[in-house]
């Protein structure tokens, strides 16, 4: 090494990053005055290049197992927000705000496509609604305090690919950790993160309930990928009692003569589909098995998709981060059903919580292994009645003339229909999960209601603390309801608490 080579090695550890861009890159001089006039700018430059650098080599997993400090969750429902956030006043709202704002990570259920204007083009869906807000909603619900948000469901296409690219474009400016969807399966599977003082929490989101077409794809080496959700595909089979089976057997042969009844389609020893000795006979009706039993429907998830899921929360518990998975999911929630097992085989893979969105409704709570179950988490915000876009088939599906009539209309029609004979849909709650050591130690229940105070549909849909009897009849219905699973949950005024 020349002398002068020396000198600069050891100006640059002595002077710094100036002093190496004077001896080695001369002509940068004429821009130091500029930047000696920007100090802001300079700092913000040098420290977005430390970080990068230290992310690059120092980098090491936080471990929420190993952390000692206390952490919180906050996790609400449906986020369906229309009008902006920022701007309200209203000190029970503020109240809401300041529960999600004060936790560690707040999570929460995404269902609207965030981009401006008509420029869009609608999914065509029949009579179920487009959800379309503004762009500003995306820096809302950050400034909500929601950090982590489930993107995975029947609303993730409402406005196309180019909806969802845009939606997944504004929440990441805003700082919106996006799970469950992605442009292909790979991204849609994989977890995403938010680290916060004492550790770092994964969300991991899925969807049971979405268009098949939907669902994400993985490139090949002749075919793209395709953009869409993180799908669970289940597959259904239909109990119907012994006479009714026959009954529609009839009637598939009056409509396809010559169609056979199938037998249960089950892989054999070598792999072949057909006819098991301990399968049960059935019919094969509309695209749908049906066969003899107790009237009811039996879904398994397929086991390609479960085993992504593990894969992913293997992936987040890798990382150290405190693993939740949330799942979109319109059915009704028991002991015993499918969604039971999916929660409870979950958790034995890893995950520390199991979410379930989509039912509007908030529903039980479980804990399985000292892990906290929730089936349903309700509505965070419910602004229907002020949805400024609806696609020209849902005004006609109304009996509505698309070309003279108002949207209002249609969502009124749809309202006095539908949702103001859905009380539940207007009463939820928010729970906030206390984790010390990786390890959940209390959930706290904040009922909330969406209901307006004034009959205004300006104020319908948001989302205030509930009164202290509102609060009580929300509570009891959890508790109701949870009680099958075998939880307990104790009421202090206006606040509801599970000890796992």
């Amino acid at each position: 090494m020349s002398r002068a080579q020396r000198r600069v090695e050891t100006d640059s550890r002595s002077a710094g990053m100036h002093t190496v861009l004077r001896d080695l890159q001369p002509k940068a001089i004429t821009a130091l005055p500029k930047l000696r006039r920007m100090k802001s700018t300079r700092r913000s430059f040098i420290a977005s290049g430390l970080a990068a650098a230290t992310a690059t080599t120092l980098y090491r997993p936080v471990s929420a197992a190993s952390a000692d400090g206390p952490s919180v969750l906050c996790i609400a429902g449906d986020t369906l927000i229309t009008r902006r956030v920022q701007r309200r006043g209203d000190s029970s709202f503020g109240a809401v705000a300041k529960l999600l704002q004060n936790a560690d990570v707040g999570i929460a259920s995404g269902v609207m496509t965030f981009e401006r204007g008509p420029a869009l083009a609608p999914f065509p869906k029949g009579i179920d609604l487009n959800l379309l807000g503004p762009a500003s909603g995306a820096a809302d619900l950050r400034w909500m305090g929601l950090r982590l948000l489930s993107y995975a469901g029947n609303h993730a296409l409402d406005y196309g690919i180019d909806g969802l690219r845009a939606t997944l474009h504004n929440l990441r400016q805003a700082a919106v950790g996006v799970a469950g969807a992605g442009e292909t399966l790979e991204e849609s599977a994989r977890p995403s993160y938010a680290d916060h003082r004492t550790g770092r929490v994964a969300l991991i989101g899925c969807a049971t309930t979405f268009p098949e077409s939907w669902m994400a794809a993985n490139a090949r080496h002749d075919a793209a990928g395709r953009p869409g959700v993180n799908g669970i595909r289940l597959d259904l089979t239909y109990r119907l009692a012994a006479h009714e089976l026959e009954q529609l057997s009839q009637i598939g042969r009056t409509l396809a003569p010559g169609i056979e009844p199938l037998h249960d389609l089950v892989p054999d020893a070598d792999g072949l589909l057909g006819s098991s000795a301990n399968s049960r006979e059935g019919v094969s009706f509309l695209d749908r098995k049906f066969v003899r039993g107790e009237p009811g429907v039996d879904a398994v998830p397929r086991a390609p998709d479960m085993k992504r899921l593990f894969a992913s929360i293997e992936e987040a518990r890798r990382s150290g981060a405190t693993a939740c998975v949330m799942v979109h999911e319109h059915g009704t929630y028991g002991p015993g059903t499918f969604l039971q097992k999916m929660a409870r085989d979950c958790i034995d893979a890893g995950a520390d919580c199991f979410l379930v969105s989509g039912s509007h409704i908030f529903g039980a709570i479980e804990i399985y292994r000292r892990k906290p179950i929730l089936y349903g988490l309700g509505n965070l915000f419910f602004e229907y009645d002020t949805l400024s876009h609806v696609p020209a088939e849902v005004f006609e599906a109304y009996g509505f003339d698309p070309q003279r009539d108002e949207a209002g209309s249609v969502l009124r029609a749809l309202s006095e229909r539908y949702f103001d004979r859905q009380p539940h849909y207007w009463e939820s709650a928010i729970v906030r999960l206390n984790f010390r050591a990786g390890e959940c130690l209390a959930l706290e229940i904040h009922p909330i209601s969406l209901r307006s105070s004034n009959g205004a549909v300006t104020v319908r849909g948001t989302p205030r603390l509930a009164s202290a009897a509102d609060a009580s009849g929300i509570l009891e219905r959890i508790a109701n309801a949870s009680r099958p699973f075998g939880t307990l949950l104790s009421i202090d005024g206006s606040i509801g608490l599970i000890r796992p």
